[in-house]
């Protein structure tokens, strides 16, 4: 990263939750790039601040100060499935004892830490709102419990995705079929065969699979590695493991 403000300036820019935008940052700017999980909500507190960071995606700039600030905290901090990291209430939600609980809490008053878009750096295909059969304080709220909804991940154009998380789409080699009403799911399946394919074919120079005859529930998405889908929580799916070159 250059500290040149000119440079800095002309730079590429990231997209933060709240979807303003900023340049990338400087050598002083940024310590922790993060997102937040919000469907993992919390149990014990609905300050969303204090919830848990998304293990799927972390950016932490290297410094030896914030390390053994993290080392004392796993060494001489307290956490209680009740209280959470410090009896402050980081707890409650999926990981809340490691990674995901114990940087909430590490980074929380940090003004050097960011929360960037969970619809562009770390897409999971997730809904606005919580499900109604979700626990009574939280069934039909918005995920981030502001009181309008407006952002569906589901809905933003594939093309601008710089990562997914392939979590609520399930796995490409379960081969699941499911509801998929915007297709982002069959979206990121088709790029994860086409780097299959590209991978043992144009790498590894083994037999290019070929399509199936008729088109399944993935068309050409799945590049002809799921023979036969299943229903989610239904055993599994016909897959073709990955295919290696001898050695």
């Amino acid at each position: 990263f250059s500290p040149d403000k000119a440079t800095r300036m002309q730079s590429p820019r990231v997209i933060l939750e709240n979807e303003t935008t900023r340049p990338l940052p400087t050598d002083d700017d940024v310590s922790f790039m993060f997102l937040r999980d919000y469907m993992s909500a919390s149990k014990i507190t609905l300050d969303t601040s204090r919830w848990g960071v998304q293990g799927g995606m972390l950016v932490v700039r290297p410094n030896r100060t914030k390390f053994q600030e993290i080392v004392n905290v796993i060494l001489h901090d307290t956490f209680s499935i009740k209280e959470g990291w410090g009896g402050k209430r980081f707890g409650g939600y999926w990981g809340a004892s490691q990674v995901q609980g114990l940087l909430s809490y590490v980074y929380h008053t940090d003004p050097t830490a960011i929360e960037l878009d969970r619809c562009i750096y770390n897409n999971m295909n997730e809904p606005m709102t919580f499900p109604k059969e979700s626990d009574s304080y939280i069934s039909e709220r918005c995920t981030t419990l502001a009181p309008n909804c407006t952002k569906d991940c589901r809905k933003i154009p594939p093309e601008r995705v710089k990562m997914a998380h392939l979590t609520l789409c399930s796995k490409p080699w379960l081969c699941t079929r499911f509801s998929d009403p915007y297709g982002l799911c069959k979206y990121f399946f088709g790029k994860w065969f086409e780097l299959r394919r590209d991978l043992e074919t144009n790498v590894w120079k083994l037999p290019m699979v070929k399509l199936p005859e008729k088109e399944n529930w993935f068309g050409e998405a799945a590049q002809g590695y799921c023979r036969k889908f299943h229903k989610p929580k239904v055993t599994t799916g016909k897959y073709l493991p990955m295919q290696f070159p001898p050695l």
